[in-house]
């Protein structure tokens, strides 16, 4: 637990707090994004401030249907995935390619819980998107699942500041 706490906590010293922020920021909108397909690339084509209407209008929307547990089990999961590329790319940076324990800890955190907004995830890949209706508290289990995933690729990748030899 130790481990990754302080694998969180390199991700947001100094420089690495802007990269964490911008992808956090980025790894919000794509899930707000993919929670409505249709409606999203409607207002994205439209561009100007209308993205930005989106990205209000799809947080009120997973806030009307899983409450304000699913709106921040989703910003979590944006921030933890923000710590994940940042420290992804620190440890590509320093210890490169073949040091890295884990290099494709970004996959699985990515996929399990590709939908956070929703709380689908791979079902649809499955072909069994539909239980996901039949799924109790209004996917926000599926979100706790890809948060715990996230922890565990962030604790993989380990502290990207230690060198191992």
């Amino acid at each position: 637990m130790r481990e990754i706490f302080q694998n969180l906590r390199h991700s947001i010293n100094g420089k690495r707090f802007g990269l964490t922020a911008l992808t956090s920021l980025i790894s919000f909108s794509v899930l707000l994004f993919l929670s409505f397909p249709q409606y999203s690339m409607q207002m994205i084509s439209y561009g100007g401030l209308f993205p930005l209407y989106a990205v209000r209008d799809l947080s009120i929307n997973i806030l009307s249907k899983a409450g304000y547990l699913g709106l921040g089990l989703t910003v979590i999961y944006a921030i933890l995935s923000g710590v994940l590329v940042t420290n992804l790319y620190v440890s590509l940076k320093t210890k490169g390619l073949k040091q890295i324990k884990f290099v494709s800890a970004l996959g699985p955190g990515a996929l399990v819980g590709a939908c956070a907004a929703c709380g689908v995830g791979l079902l649809p890949l499955l072909g069994i998107g539909f239980s996901a209706v039949l799924m109790p508290f209004h996917g926000n289990l599926w979100r706790l699942t890809g948060i715990a995933i996230l922890l565990v690729a962030i604790n993989s990748i380990g502290n990207p500041d230690i060198c191992e030899v």
